[in-house]
């Protein structure tokens, strides 16, 4: 109990509600014995969980062949028991974050009355625990790491194997994000740039979405482009009477068929054939919301009053946003629908006990259909469809090609998916294990199962009491206010003068870092010059080469511009040079690489 006291002391101070938690709970039967070297260890029906000679040691071996360190790195370890392996893995990795997952706090409880754990909790650590599998995902979203890895406790993991394979599921999906991101931005990266550069005017003249936020009270049906929106037709317009209606651009098509123009609709993507899906199909009093780097024909001829723009998922825009104003930070969880529910979720006051009803958010092929009848997807494959490559090819392709699986539906049954899908829905199933108070269902049962988002019949909805008058009273008085304070007085004066100082702050630490990279090329040549014509030939010379790029290095990572001319930069993905020929060869990659991705971001601005 004297140790029990201790820890509890130091859970206390760092983490007060984990301390609640622990005490209400009955430690774990655990058959605790002294090692051979006079620590404790334990067994959990009758398997040990440490070293039965010396836990400590085993933990340190374990811990340094899990290998990397480094602030932007995880370590999720798969079962605590006793906390020799997070102790291990604190002190040899200091920088790095620890996510503790435990499904069984009784084991929590047992291991702090055994052993004095408390200088433990002074590390950066962060908690999954219990027997739901979201936490992890929840702890990934809090620790936001580059990268992960794990840490199995091979004992644990036999008592509570689905459990933990559960939990490996979500890392991983966390893990293929990073991989998909890498991917999109390889193939997408400049034409972000290019929107961007095209668009950075916008932040000057737009608003943010931060002005509407809180500012309704009323139900909001979420509209995505899913096969499950089909189940609207016929009663879009009926469910537009009693609800805000929130839709991705995608969805648009529909909602023009169904002659129920949406009160807002969302626009992230960068790409040209997504405008497409706002051609003829945007009335001129849905309000836009759109991300700085939408294809600059998205914002062409808008009218201003109707036109919101999020804060930029890009470091240029970024950059000029911390400058002169934040937007309004949506989600980003690899889909536009993400960036719409948090666009939702913001928009209605917590005083007024939201309720969020959502149709065509399926992140599944619910009837082996990939988006409602009469998408644009589906027009495009019609038209370009061909003899040798029928329109079914596309759909094929899109049901095939990202690991399809069947999985269980929100009815219960089981529904198509693929792991793309399924790692877009963990980021929902993320968000909404820290939303309260905020109910959130969908209106067909066929969508991938998602906890925390239940399911409810259109007619329910339908029976709420019509209030579309008020709605379309609220939203103007809304923009009056949000445009009344925008215009004011100064107030476009000053953004002007804020906008004109980031530009040039923008342009200035762009081009002094692209004369840094061209340093740093210059030294090198400059170097095999000299030891060419024979001077400056030893390690000497190459102490002092290495000392001057070192200096210019430092002198652009300290740059403000530092993220945006990393943007385009590839990762290094070759061996650490193992020689001093090698690494010149490997700087002078990187260098001619990050100034031609400077020169190209100059280019467009």
């Amino acid at each position: 109990m004297e140790k029990w006291e201790k820890n509890r002391e130091a859970l206390k101070r760092f983490f007060p509600d984990l301390e609640k938690k622990i005490a209400e709970t009955a430690p774990e039967k655990l058959d605790i014995e002294s090692s051979g070297s006079g620590e404790p260890t334990a067994r959990l029906d009758g398997r040990y969980l440490h070293s039965a000679r010396d836990p400590a040691r085993e933990a340190r071996r374990l811990a340094a062949a899990a290998g990397g360190e480094g602030a932007d790195t995880a370590f999720a370890l798969l079962g605590f028991g006793l906390g020799y392996m997070a102790e291990a893995l604190a002190a040899l990795y200091p920088s790095s974050i620890l996510i503790i997952v435990e499904k069984r706090l009784s084991i929590l409880r047992a291991a702090f009355e055994c052993r004095d754990l408390g200088a433990l909790f002074a590390k950066r650590l962060v908690f999954a625990l219990g027997d739901n599998p979201d936490a992890v995902s929840a702890a990934l979203l809090a620790a936001a790491p580059k990268k992960i890895k794990r840490v199995h406790s091979p004992a644990l993991q036999g008592a509570d194997g689905d459990f933990y394979r559960e939990v490996e599921r979500r890392i991983e999906n966390w893990r293929s994000k990073d991989a998909v991101n890498e991917a999109t931005l390889l193939r997408f990266g400049k034409r972000w740039v290019k929107n961007q550069a095209a668009n950075l005017a916008a932040i000057r003249e737009l608003p943010g979405v931060a002005e509407l936020a809180g500012q309704f009270d009323f139900p909001v049906l979420l509209l995505a482009a899913g096969p499950s929106l089909n189940e609207l037709a016929g009663k879009t317009a009926a469910l537009r009477e009693r609800c805000v209606v929130v839709a991705v651009d995608t969805a648009l098509r529909f909602l023009q068929q169904e002659r129920a123009p949406p009160d807002f609709a969302i626009s992230v993507d960068p790409q040209y054939w997504n405008t497409r899906h706002l051609d003829r199909c945007l009335p001129e009093d849905t309000v836009l919301v759109a991300e700085s780097a939408v294809y600059p024909a998205a914002l062409r001829g808008r009218s201003p009053r109707r036109t919101f723009l999020c804060g930029s998922l890009y470091p240029l825009g970024g950059f000029i946003e911390a400058r002169t104003g934040a937007k309004g930070r949506l989600g980003a969880g690899g889909s536009v629908a993400s960036s719409a529910w948090d666009f939702a979720a913001a928009l209605v006051s917590r005083a007024a006990s939201p309720a969020m009803f959502i149709a065509g958010l399926d992140f599944a092929f619910p009837g082996f259909q990939t988006h409602y009848k009469g998408a644009l997807f589906e027009e495009i494959a019609l038209i370009t469809a061909g003899r040798f490559s029928p329109a079914e090819d596309k759909s094929f392709h899109a049901l095939r090609d990202a690991a399809p699986f069947f999985a269980v539906a929100a009815d219960g049954g089981r529904v198509l998916t693929d792991r793309r899908l399924s790692l877009y829905a963990s980021w929902f199933e993320s968000r909404l294990l820290n939303l309260s108070g905020f109910r959130c269902a969908r209106l067909s049962g066929r969508a991938l199962a998602i906890k925390g988002m239940d399911t409810t019949g259109i007619e329910d909805v339908l029976a709420l009491p019509p209030r579309r008058a008020e709605i379309t009273r609220r939203t103007e008085e809304v923009l009056d206010g949000v445009f009344q304070k925008w215009d004011a007085g100064d107030a476009p004066r000053v953004r002007a003068e804020r906008y004109d100082a980031a530009y040039s702050a923008l342009l200035g630490g762009l081009e002094a870092a692209a004369r840094l990279a061209r340093s740093v090329l210059s030294e090198i040549s400059a170097f095999e010059r000299s030891n060419r014509s024979g001077g400056g030939r030893g390690g000497r010379g190459e102490d002092a080469l290495v000392r001057k790029i070192s200096a210019l290095n430092d002198a652009l990572l300290q740059s403000d511009v530092k993220a945006i001319a990393g943007f385009l930069f590839p990762p290094y993905r070759g061996a650490p040079p193992d020689s001093f020929s090698r690494y010149l060869e490997v700087t002078r990659e990187i260098y001619s690489e990050l100034s031609n991705c400077l020169d190209f971001i100059l280019s467009q601005l």
